[in-house]
């Protein structure tokens, strides 16, 4: 497995393609490897002319942790209800250094950027702060932040929020799977596929203590929507209309805020990425990227 130094971290990565071709960065959403991405959805969009590249974000899979003590999650909310704000120990713009980072490392001059979830606030900020960089924005089931917008539904909020992450292997694949059910796309849930692919997180890296500290940085994230309504970049939004986790609404936002940006709404597509749904998906991104070609 390649590492890329950024500053005082090493950030796991793998690239499908020609290394000619060009880039094309899949950034993952909170507390998901570089897995998430799976092998095939990658090998299928490299099929259409990409250098396509996955990483690790900080704090994740084997990249690099950051070493620092963050609050129980629930009692960082009840404190945000009276006006208190944790200081996270990084900040979304810091994940989005890093790409930025992985980048230069790799003598990646301009890429098209691919943000799924959390993922998709930071490509959104890459193209915001760094918008020489970026040749074109995907942004997935995410989020402007605009802090009108609602939240999970009800029974995501209860699992997500309230109970500890499990650290016994077995014991975190169940919980791993339990999310899976609740928030992915319910007419694709493949029990023997989701447990597969979760195993096969957990042998990876069972460490998930950076995952607080990455829901912190995502939770004292500013709206975004002064910055997305000044890019002057092709955008594309993609959502699904089954979200449980980042509603539909929060798609629809981000499409009308960034200008010229083009919405997809999915009908059968939750809050993951199903195989039944990558010809769609990479077919989307793909012609969405050789436009700008």
């Amino acid at each position: 497995m390649p590492f890329a130094q950024i500053g005082s971290l090493r950030l796991a990565y793998e690239s499908f393609g020609r290394r000619d071709a060009t880039p094309l960065i899949l950034i993952m959403g909170l507390g998901s490897q570089m897995l998430a991405w799976r092998e095939g959805f990658c090998e299928q969009l490299a099929a259409q002319g990409f250098r396509v590249i996955r990483f690790d974000n900080r704090d994740i899979g084997l990249s690099s942790r950051v070493d620092s003590y963050v609050p129980p999650t629930l009692w960082t909310l009840t404190s945000r209800r009276f006006g208190h704000r944790v200081r996270p120990p990084y900040a979304l713009s810091d994940m989005a250094q890093d790409v930025i980072g992985l980048m230069d490392a790799l003598g990646i001059e301009r890429s098209h950027l691919v943000g799924a979830s959390m993922g998709g606030m930071i490509a959104q900020l890459c193209a915001i702060n760094h918008r020489r960089r970026v040749l074109s924005l995907t942004s997935m089931m995410s989020t402007t932040g605009d802090p009108d917008l609602p939240g999970p539904d009800w029974r995501v909020q209860s699992r997500w929020f309230r109970r500890p992450i499990p650290t016994e292997p077995r014991a975190q694949i169940k919980h791993l799977i339990q999310m899976r059910r609740l928030v992915g796309s319910p007419d694709f849930f493949d029990e023997e596929e989701v447990h597969n692919y979760f195993r096969e997180v957990v042998e990876r890296s069972p460490d998930r203590t950076g995952v607080p500290r990455q829901l912190l940085a995502v939770l004292n994230a500013l709206s975004r929507s002064g910055g997305l309504r000044r890019l002057r970049i092709p955008a594309l939004v993609i959502h699904g209309s089954k979200d449980k986790l980042i509603p539909q609404v929060h798609g629809s936002r981000t499409a009308t805020t960034i200008p010229g940006a083009r919405l997809r709404i999915l009908a059968r597509l939750g809050h993951d990425l199903p195989r039944p749904l990558w010809p769609e998906l990479v077919g989307r991104i793909a012609e969405h990227a050789k436009a700008v070609a």
